[in-house]
């Protein structure tokens, strides 16, 4: 244990010497004088204090010269509202992000004139690719080492009110942003050939997952497989935050920590704790995980860290497992003082101390207390082993990293280990399946898809319990301005624990005096015919044939309602259509490409990987924009926009971005033509009305005004879907004698004032209106005097806003309508 009191002071000294302004050359002098003191006294007991004192100067030395320098002058002189040009090269994985790209950029020079200047730093960049690079490349189109030409401007990062992004930004040496600048490709291909050549393999294995599986359950197998977290959506990522379960998507060390102990158990499991072959297969995982991540430092700290935990159970000595470690974290701190306050590298070692000190003993109650009312045997009884044994490594690894969550993230989740403990049994069998889909994917798309059956099972349990703990109201705790001060004391009563027990070390408790658990290995193979004599078979595989013939009928029966739904993609429009003959239809693609890829895989079937016409009202970015990753998931097999004449100064951009995914994909899109009547089967069709052949010019709107408005008609129902025009355009429709009539109607630009006169309204006479619009959108839709225009019409509870309501599902049978709403 000398090593650990060693280790201790010596990173106690660095951070005290972070605090202090300390000459460094001194403490170094006086910790080099306590030399001949050790010699003297090295066969003395008192010598540990030498030790430590000369390791509280080193530490204190090192410490104090570190301090931050903070950003570069010359980066500080060109930040401002003043637009720069800066050149560089992306150093790192391109991630998707709302509906942009997020990478780090290295900057080799900078002008504010006609003349370039060498610079150098580090910028965080948020970007949208140019139409030269979206006509070469498949998303995310950024790649690791392009050369670029950045124009825009230089942001410090915002200080969050439930997390310092710029101080964690600092830590890396990243002080400024760069949003949506407009973007050059100058070069490619000036990064590591090993590094480009790993992110080129978790590109391709990203872009296999996102064909072979729905939302969220896709982007949740690029966080958990590939530490990719671009594409979560928001509404998974709240409901992690608040049910405590974000470290199991958050590739950290106490994310490693738990995997390599989940890995271990099933290990031990196969090969039996007597070989020490049981250890090889956990220490080739976290070594070929660290790779497959993209080898991040967070990533690289926490493999070294689980392999001193690794090598710890290979010799059966905690104790010497916890004297490596921590020698290993202080030379890191002594390497890099700044680690001291980072929150992975602290996850990091205190996962895998927890790990060592907390989860023989857990191991050991759980399986004494099992054993005190119930004696397990066969195949069952090793399953309850490997969950108590998981329940034991996912509680030590919280416990250990509690106070480091509290103190950083502001909050406390009581659910987060319920949810943990039910969760990380089938963690194992996500990443398994989901590499398989991924690597499978990548050569065959049908084979990932079929593939993807097996993976899809545990990865909506894993959604679901997600979804179901975020509802229990209270589950977080604000610890506040306290937080410091209660880890303190936790960490504090936790040591002295450890030290009042340390007589009766673990050791004893896992090798002596504990049950006699059956493991997987040595559980004998049931024959066929005894398990046939079993009633409980007989049951289970009823039960699941039953799911496999229910999942089958619903599959191929044919739908006998039309269904529409009002998709809740925030300030924006996106309806989804699904005819009673199982077409898909879409109408408008939102804001966001990660939003509507989670309304549609929330909405169509998981294997569902066609739509068979996307139309276009117009090319708005709240229109457009969430349709540019939908040719990524998606077989389109036919596209309709309003045409060219729609786009203007403001919108050119993303529709440019449109059209240049559609020719790379080679699909031709049809201008809409006032009279074209398209069949959705053989029962539904849909008529556009406008707009006309002669665009609306001159109208203050032109782009809204000239929307594409379509008449969806089956049986006697109608709907009338609006788009964005405005009162002129619905002048104009008023003037055409067209058949306006509808039973529902979506309110002409997301119910704005200028929209939804008295006139159309009445010409339409809806029984339902839909209204898409954000909540609490700055735009202040939809407006109070159109919500009166409509109330004249028809009673407000039939006036429905994805703002309040969620998505708005409405459903017909050609008579009668059904509504079902999100919320």
């Amino acid at each position: 244990m000398t090593l650990v009191y060693v280790s201790g002071v010596l990173v106690f000294g660095v951070f005290v010497g972070t605090l202090l302004d300390l000459l460094a050359l001194p403490l170094f002098l006086a910790a080099a004088s306590f030399v001949p003191a050790t010699l003297f006294l090295r066969k003395h007991h008192r010598v540990i204090v030498v030790f430590l004192l000369a390791a509280l100067l080193v530490g204190m030395a090192r410490g104090s010269i570190s301090h931050d320098s903070g950003p570069p002058e010359h980066l500080q002189t060109l930040a401002g509202p003043t637009p720069v040009e800066v050149s560089g090269v992306i150093d790192d994985y391109p991630e998707p992000r709302g509906g942009m790209t997020q990478f780090r950029f290295s900057i080799d020079g900078h002008r504010t004139g006609p003349a370039w200047a060498n610079s150098s730093g580090l910028l965080l960049v948020r970007a949208k690719p140019p139409i030269a690079m979206i006509e070469d490349r498949s998303p995310p189109f950024f790649r690791y080492g392009d050369s670029l030409v950045l124009k825009g401007t230089l942001t410090e990062p915002p200080v969050l009110e439930e997390f310092d992004w710029r101080d964690h930004l600092a830590r890396e040496d990243i002080h400024f942003l760069m949003f949506r600048p407009e973007v050059e490709l100058t070069g490619y291909g000036r990064g590591s050939p090993l590094l480009g050549g790993l992110y080129r393999v978790r590109e391709e294995m990203a872009e296999s997952l996102d064909r072979s599986l729905p939302e969220p359950r896709a982007s949740l197998a690029q966080a958990l497989l590939l530490g990719i977290r671009g594409g979560l959506p928001s509404e998974l990522r709240d409901d992690l935050a608040r049910t405590g379960t974000t470290h199991l998507i958050a590739i950290s060390g106490l994310h490693v920590g738990i995997l390599v102990g989940m890995v271990s158990l099933g290990s031990a499991g196969l090969l039996g704790r007597r070989r020490h072959l049981y250890v090889v297969i956990p220490l080739l995982f976290v070594w070929a995980y660290a790779v497959l991540t993209g080898f991040s430092p967070p990533v690289a700290r926490a493999a070294i860290m689980a392999s001193l935990y690794l090598w710890a159970m290979f010799l059966g000595r905690q104790r010497s497992g916890l004297s490596s470690m921590s020698a290993a974290a202080a030379l890191m701190v002594v390497v890099d003082p700044g680690l001291l306050r980072e929150v992975s590298f602290q996850l990091s070692f205190l996962a895998m101390t927890g790990l060592l000190l907390l989860g023989p003993w857990f191991r050991a109650v759980g399986l004494r207390l099992v054993a005190r009312y119930w004696e397990p045997e066969g195949f069952s009884g090793g399953i309850l082993k490997f969950f108590i044994e998981a329940s034991a490594i996912s509680l030590a690894a919280i416990l250990a990293t509690l106070p480091v969550v509290a103190v950083n993230f502001h909050y406390l989740s009581p659910v987060g280990l319920p949810a943990t403990v039910l969760i990380l049994p089938v963690l194992p069998l996500v990443l398994v399946s989901t590499l398989a889909v991924a690597i499978v994917g990548m050569v065959s798309g049908v084979a990932g898809e079929v593939l993807a059956w097996v993976a899809w099972p545990w990865l909506s349990w894993m959604t679901s319990l997600i979804r179901i703990f975020s509802w229990i109201p209270g589950l977080t705790l604000d610890v506040g301005a306290s937080g410091p001060y209660l880890s303190l004391a936790y960490y504090t009563l936790l040591v002295l624990l450890l030290w009042s027990a340390r007589r009766r070390w673990p050791k004893a408790l896992v090798q002596a005096e504990l049950p006699e658990f059956p493991t997987i290995r040595s559980t004998a193979k049931p024959r066929l015919h005894s398990l046939l004599r079993q009633k409980r078979t007989y049951l289970i595989s009823g039960a699941v044939l039953l799911v496999l013939a229910v999942i089958s009928v619903g599959a191929v029966r044919p739908h006998e309602r039309l269904r529409v739904t009002m998709l809740d993609v925030g300030q924006g429009n996106a309806i989804l259509i699904r005819s009673p003959d199982g077409l898909t239809a879409l109408v408008d693609g939102g804001p966001s490409p990660d939003v509507l890829a989670l309304e549609l895989g929330q909405r169509l079937a998981h294997w569902q990987r066609s739509i068979d016409l996307v139309v276009l009202t117009h090319p708005d970015p709240d229109h457009v924009a969430g349709l540019t990753g939908l040719l990524e998931t998606y077989d389109v097999k036919h596209v309709i926009h309003c045409g060219a004449d729609c786009a203007t100064v403001d919108n050119e951009k993303d529709y440019l971005v449109w059209k240049a995914l559609l020719a790379r994909k080679g699909i031709v899109a049809v201008e809409a033509e006032v009279g074209t009547r398209i069949r959705l089967g053989e029962t539904v069709g849909l008529h556009i009305l406008h707009p006309p052949p002669g665009p609306l010019s001159g109208t203050g709107s032109d782009s809204n005004n000239n929307s594409v408005v379509l008449r969806l008609k089956y049986g006697e129902v109608g709907f009338l879907l609006t788009g964005d025009i405005e009162a002129l355009a619905e002048g104009y429709l008023l003037r055409q004698d067209l058949p306006l009539a509808s039973d529902v109607m979506t309110a002409p630009h997301h119910g704005s004032r200028t929209s939804s006169t008295a006139e159309f309204v009445a010409a339409v006479d809806p029984q339902l209106v839909l209204i898409s619009a954000g909540k609490d959108n700055r735009y202040g839709h939809p407006d109070p005097e159109t919500l009166a225009t409509l109330s004249q019409r028809l009673p407000y509870e039939r006036i429905l806003a994805t703002a309040e309501f969620g998505s708005i599902q409405v459903e017909t049978d050609g008579a009668r309508l059904w509504v079902d709403t999100e919320n």
